[in-house]
């Protein structure tokens, strides 16, 4: 999950992930448009799509509102369309991930996270587990 405060500052989360033995990862704030490729290119292309799919039902159903059991269908035909090895593709040259070419790392690109760089504490460490 990314460090926006209303996921790290949610008990309930952290508690129910620790009941069932989960680890949470949180990613740096402000630097989730550099290590999370897809959500860079294909979340977005999907999200377009879907609306698409979704005006598209409602044009052609009049007077009849999207409901969950909709929601499959029109995902899937947004999902062919979003996912695809191009988008996929643009979304780690847009990151600057790319292992078949070198660049120079953009370090200053996350500078945003250095105001949430924290040490811990050993004892903190071990009195979370």
């Amino acid at each position: 999950m990314d460090g926006h405060c209303s996921h790290i500052n949610n008990l309930d989360i952290i508690m129910k992930a620790r009941a069932n033995n989960v680890s949470l990862l949180v990613l740096p704030s402000h630097c989730t448009h550099k290590i999370q490729p897809i959500d860079v290119a294909m979340f977005k292309s999907l999200k377009s799509h879907y609306d698409t799919a979704a005006d598209t039902w409602l044009h052609d159903h009049p007077g009849q509102a999207v409901q969950e059991y909709n929601v499959a269908e029109l995902l899937s035909e947004a999902w062919g369309k979003a996912a695809t090895v191009a988008n996929t593709t643009s979304g780690f040259e847009k990151a600057h991930i790319n292992p078949f070419r070198r660049s120079d790392p953009d370090d200053e690109e996350f500078l945003g996270a250095d105001v949430t760089n924290m040490l811990l504490d050993e004892r903190e460490i071990h009195s979370v587990d």
